[in-house]
């Protein structure tokens, strides 16, 4: 496929939304940032540089996704963003779920507002992923630059690698830097360390057996949902 067919297929799910809704909205999110994320979402091999830029960094290109890339439109209480297509063949395809994810992302955390209207002003600056992520996860917001492009996403946020996630693509996005926060631990009673070594010990006389163990009393629990974003890694979530 080429840019122009996938352009023609953003422009005709936008009028086909614009039939079905009366507003159109705007995601705050930085239009240089979103471009990098366009390009870093080709497939390995499909946008390969040429000279002194990538196949699909063009100047059309760039204003193209700059000016419609972060629209949405809100129907039935839900957020559509206009890369919510299919079928576009395995080089634009990984593009658009990237870009879908993204501003859906960022329409959900920083869009929200309290019962008055106001708005909560989450940003969003730890992203939790698991160590199958991890490389991933250092090159949108550690290297300097990303497929020879300035990485502009360079730390936005930090990253905290869990070996305890049970998913090798789930990845969860965090606003922790408030009073409250998305997740809570409540310590009750701070962990002593106790040993069992003793000759006396019946574990040591019986069993020839040294036992060591903790004891301490906690509960964990949710803060605001607002605060945390989460994907399973999949296109459709």
């Amino acid at each position: 496929m080429e840019f122009s067919n996938f352009k023609k297929a953003i422009q005709d799910h936008f009028a086909q939304m614009s039939e079905t809704t009366d507003h159109v909205y705007e995601v705050e999110v930085d239009k240089d940032e979103m471009w990098n994320l366009y390009l870093d979402s080709f497939p390995a091999g499909t946008n390969e540089i040429y000279r002194k830029r990538r196949e699909y960094d063009c100047s059309c290109c760039r204003q193209f996704i700059r000016v419609i890339g972060n629209v949405v439109f809100i129907k039935d209480a839900v957020v559509h963003t206009i890369w919510e297509l299919t079928d576009l063949g395995t080089t634009f395809q990984p593009v658009a779920d990237a870009l879908d994810a993204y501003i859906k992302a960022r329409a959900g955390m920083m869009s929200l507002t309290n019962s008055k209207g106001r708005a909560l002003n989450l940003i969003p600056e730890k992203l939790v992923v698991p160590p199958a992520l991890e490389k991933e996860a250092r090159d949108i917001l550690v290297a300097d630059f990303v497929n020879g492009t300035k990485n502009t996403m360079q730390g936005t946020a930090e990253i905290h690698v869990e070996p305890r996630l049970k998913s090798d693509t789930a990845w969860f996005l965090l606003c922790t830097k408030r009073p409250i926060k998305p997740l809570i631990y409540q310590q009750r009673k701070k962990a002593k360390f106790v040993s069992k070594t003793q000759e006396t010990d019946e574990n040591v006389f019986m069993k020839k057996q040294f036992l060591y163990g903790a004891d301490s009393r906690g509960n964990a629990g949710f803060g605001f949902w607002q605060m945390a974003f989460g994907s399973d890694g999949t296109a459709a979530n």
